[in-house]
């Protein structure tokens, strides 16, 4: 616990000395996130990157877990989606849906529901001198 104690100081000393000749990369993705300009004092911009490197440990274990998440979780989505999609095909391609459907008619007449009514026929429309034209003869 100690050596973790002293590990995390090092990291926090190594990036405040960043921090002071304004090399430290590392708080400069954090001020881009932020949205921060750094700061012109050099006690702030030391400060901070003691901080973030002393708090580097935890941020580093934070993202892993995240990006350990987030993979499984697009695995099980992955898997999750194979299993659909394969439900679906057996649903389309092998169940026999006219078949079922047969019955399922014949059901619903002995139950009393009547079937879908039928939507009247449209009229016909005249016939007008592109339609007359056949289909060998070239239209001007």
């Amino acid at each position: 616990m100690i050596l973790k104690l002293i590990g995390m100081i090092l990291l926090g000393i190594l990036s405040a000395a960043l921090s002071y000749y304004n090399k430290n990369y590392y708080v400069g993705v954090f001020n881009d996130i932020l949205g921060r300009e750094e700061d012109e004092k050099a006690a702030a911009r030391v400060g901070r990157g003691f901080f973030y490197g002393f708090f580097f440990p935890f941020y580093f274990v934070l993202l892993l877990t995240g990006l350990v998440f987030l993979i499984a979780f697009l695995i099980v989505a992955g898997v999750i989606a194979a299993i659909i999609f394969v439900l679906v095909m057996i649903t389309e391609k092998i169940l026999p849906s006219e078949w079922v459907g047969d019955i399922v008619i014949g059901l619903f007449k002995k139950v009393g529901l009547s079937g879908v009514p039928e939507p009247p026929a449209e009229p016909a429309s005249p016939i007008t001198a592109q339609d007359a034209d056949k289909p060998g003869e070239p239209k001007e």
